[in-house]
């Protein structure tokens, strides 16, 4: 009996108890919680997805969405994998969107907070393939994109991970110490196009860390995000590899 019950809890505390919670501010940077505009809440779904529960500290919820990690340490970045949904401070809903590997995939529907909806756009693959927006009284308007990600030189987050990848220098220092593996940066590309808020998430070497520092610090101005028509801040984390041949 005692063998059965230790097992049930243990199966209750992989599955269904919340296992990581963060303060944030306005930007979503990691806070104390005196300084927080936001929590967050994560808990599993199984071994590799998650839903992460954002709320005011205020405990209204506002957004709900399925994630998963890049590594199973979650230590290295996370990204939208499954259905989100973005809440209002009434409670009431404001958007409801797919991602597939955290790129839009499927229906994305936006409303007003009267209940009109504001926009219907499909996407596939991250593409929009079509898509409408209404007045907040229902009639049709001319059409602005939801979102637009930031970009480097006309290149997607994965086409700029390769661009750093082919611009690094191995560090002597490391390579003669056979410091290999994977570097994860986090940036932002602001309003302006200029990179900020760099953090390295995981890294073998400090080294290593630095080489990859190097590079993104010394890229142009990017052309930056868009949210609603407007220009905004975005995030990103990207994994760089170091790899050793004999």
């Amino acid at each position: 009996m005692k063998k059965k019950l230790l097992i049930l809890l243990i199966l209750f505390s992989f599955f269904g108890l919340i296992n990581c919670q963060v303060y944030l501010d306005s930007s979503y940077n990691k806070v104390d919680k005196n300084e927080a505009v936001y929590y967050q809440l994560t808990e599993n779904i199984n071994t590799s997805n998650f839903i992460l529960k954002t709320f005011l500290m205020n405990d209204t919820l506002i957004e709900l969405a399925n994630i998963k990690y890049f590594d199973t340490n979650k230590e290295s970045g996370q990204i939208k994998d499954g259905k989100c949904l973005k809440y209002f401070p009434s409670g009431k809903l404001k958007y409801s969107m797919v991602y597939t590997d955290g790129k839009l995939n499927g229906e994305l529907k936006g409303y007003y907070e009267n209940g009109y909806l504001r926009r219907f756009d499909v996407y596939k693959d991250g593409t929009l393939v079509n898509g409408q927006c209404f007045t907040q009284t229902g009639y049709d308007t001319a059409y602005y994109i939801y979102q637009r990600d930031a970009s480097y030189k006309n290149l997607n987050i994965n086409e700029y991970r390769d661009y750093v990848q082919e611009q690094l220098i191995y560090p002597s220092r490391a390579a003669d110490r056979g410091k290999q593996g994977t570097v994860f940066i986090q940036f932002e590309v602001n309003e302006n196009g200029q990179v900020a808020n760099t953090k390295i998430l995981k890294s073998p070497d400090d080294l290593l860390s630095r080489a990859v520092l190097d590079v993104v610090l010394n890229t142009e101005l990017w052309e930056p995000a868009v949210f609603e028509g407007q220009k905004v801040k975005q995030r990103f984390t990207i994994p760089i590899i170091f790899q050793l041949f004999q």
